[in-house]
């Protein structure tokens, strides 16, 4: 079978290989392990030199290294790597698929996909864009990029700058620019998408600054910045937990950034990508690069990139969380003062952490006014706090998120549709992120489950062609804008199901965690501030409730 070449610059060229799908309409190439970065640890990348002749790309580049067991039980049975050897912090790669039929000088849509789970851990290489990109005749590219430790080390003074791999987004992003329309891509019609975490890191980028046109339309899945859990945090907070780490780890020194990156810099990679606890929760930082200020002020002020947005949920955003929470408690909410035990931790673990003990015990009131359930069983409090995680961690923030791209043509959707493979309770609809299996079309695919139903591939289907036409033209025929007056909602579910869905974007709800809980936080009279809260008290918060040891 005769190889893709592609010219990159008339002296740098690319062998890619080529794709047959029976299943598939057209026949796809790709073009793995493509370097567009060079990162020094806790540097800002450059791009990386172009080489002399052509250059093999069919073999994935190394991913960014991260801990190996977390990886496998975020990813598992997704195709992950054999063994840790496949990690580098060489790692500023990209991947790209292209229908094979492209014609010279051709601009297709490009949509480019950031990897992540919870911003630790994830790699461009566990998705293939083959199905999307031969139903579409679309451009995807998939981009590795440093996460974790690697991704967000900050100081208090800036030595360590933060979000180093929000500028690993951008100069991918850049390398776009200057290279995709040689693989037949429309430089100035690319879609940057996201889902969970990496759906977080893409609205990112709607206020960055140093993002401004190097997108043209955003697929946000499950993820927004503007959430109690997921809004970026202060410098102080991030500088407070890398140093409590590095302390951890025999760190002698003081909060002087030079000290404390020599320091970092010297330990050998295994040791650094443990230096967290696996259940910390990270965000981007405030770092006034990258991110100039407060999320909230930035849409106060305008400044966000007004783009065509197409955002929703699933229908089961809370329960993948809450069943690690209640591992050790044999997945089950006991009673009453168990589920309201959760409750209140769990508002303090996403994201309400600096609230007032009276505050956070009035939300507390309020979250069990509204959520408790009527008949005291095991199951209906089950349901009743995935609900309030989902609500508090997701759903509203990406609610909130649609409201203020008011400058902004808007898609907005809930997904309805329980997989075929999914075996957790009957209850459950499409779990939190499950829904990008079927965007990446793997019901076309055989690589880790053979046993795909025809509505699964139906579905998949219909979702690649959705997203498809978003984005070839930022728009979608068949779907009402959502703005502030019509807030129109498209339920997606599969082709023969006629029952009525509860609504995930619920309009009480939603007025309920941005308008009321909002107000409650804002008007707290003695909130934490940044210099008293402690970040060893916020950890060992964390760390007892996914050990079970506070539920």
């Amino acid at each position: 079978m005769e190889r893709p070449i592609v010219h990159i610059t008339p002296n740098c060229l690319v062998e890619g290989g080529r794709i047959q799908n029976e299943q598939l309409s057209r026949d796809v190439d790709y073009f793995l392990g493509i370097p567009y970065g060079e990162a020094v640890r806790f540097e800002r990348p450059t791009f990386a030199k172009l080489w002399a002749g052509i250059r093999l790309a069919t073999t994935k580049g190394k991913i960014c290294p991260q801990d190996f067991q977390m990886y496998k039980h975020n990813f598992l049975p997704l195709p992950i790597p054999d063994e840790e050897t496949d990690m580098s912090e060489d790692c500023l790669s990209l991947n790209i698929w292209r229908p094979s039929d492209v014609k010279e000088g051709e601009k297709l849509p490009v949509l480019v996909w950031l990897c992540s789970a919870h911003f630790k851990t994830g790699s461009a290489n566990t998705y293939s864009g083959e199905v999307f990109s031969s139903i579409n005749r679309a451009i995807v590219v998939s981009i590795n990029y440093r996460l974790g430790v690697l991704g967000f080390a900050c100081s208090h003074d800036g030595v360590l700058e933060g979000n180093y791999m929000l500028l690993d987004h951008i100069l991918a992003l850049k390398w776009i620019q200057k290279y995709i329309e040689g693989f037949g891509g429309d430089k100035d019609n690319v879609t940057l998408h996201g889902v969970s975490s990496s759906s977080i890191l893409a609205s990112v980028h709607l206020i960055s600054q140093k993002s401004k046109g190097l997108f043209h339309k955003m697929i946000l899945q499950s993820g927004s910045i503007l959430g109690p859990c997921t809004t970026p945090c202060t410098r102080k907070f991030m500088a407070d937990l890398i140093l409590s780490a590095a302390k951890h780890k025999g760190y002698n020194g003081s909060a002087n950034g030079e000290e404390l990156k020599s320091f970092l810099q010297a330990l050998p990679i295994h040791e650094l990508t443990h230096i967290l606890h696996p259940n910390t929760m990270l965000t981007p930082v405030i770092d006034g690069y990258v991110i100039e200020e407060e999320p909230d002020l930035i849409y106060e002020k305008e400044l966000y990139s007004k783009v065509p947005v197409l955002g929703g949920v699933t229908s089961d955003e809370g329960f993948a969380f809450l069943a690690l929470l209640l591992k050790k408690a044999g997945n089950k909410i006991k009673n009453e003062y168990h589920f309201k035990d959760l409750v209140v931790k769990i508002s303090r673990m996403l994201g309400y952490k600096y609230c007032s003990d009276e505050t956070g015990s009035e939300m507390c009131d309020m979250i069990m006014k509204i959520y408790q359930p009527k008949a005291k069983l095991s199951e209906n409090f089950m349901k009743s706090c995935s609900k309030v995680n989902g609500d508090m961690a997701i759903v509203a923030p990406m609610y909130k998120q649609l409201q203020v791209l008011k400058d902004c043509t808007t898609y907005a959707y809930e997904i309805h549709y329980r997989p075929s493979y999914y075996t957790g309770p009957e209850w459950i609809g499409m779990p939190h992120a499950n829904d990008l299996s079927y965007v990446f079309g793997d019901p076309f695919l055989s690589r880790y489950l053979n046993k795909w139903t025809d509505s699964d591939k139906q579905f998949s289907r219909n979702l690649m062609e959705r997203w498809g036409e978003f984005i070839k033209t930022g728009e979608l025929t068949d779907w009402k804008p959502f703005n502030l007056d019509n807030k129109s909602i498209k339920i997606l579910k599969s082709d023969d199901d006629r029952m009525p869905k509860e609504a995930v974007f619920k309009k009480k709800n939603m007025k309920f965690w941005n308008n009321e809980i909002y107000r409650l936080i804002k008007d707290d009279e003695s909130p934490i501030t940044d210099e008293e809260f402690n970040i060893d008290d916020y950890m060992f918060l964390v760390i007892a409730a996914f050990e079970g040891a506070i539920f």
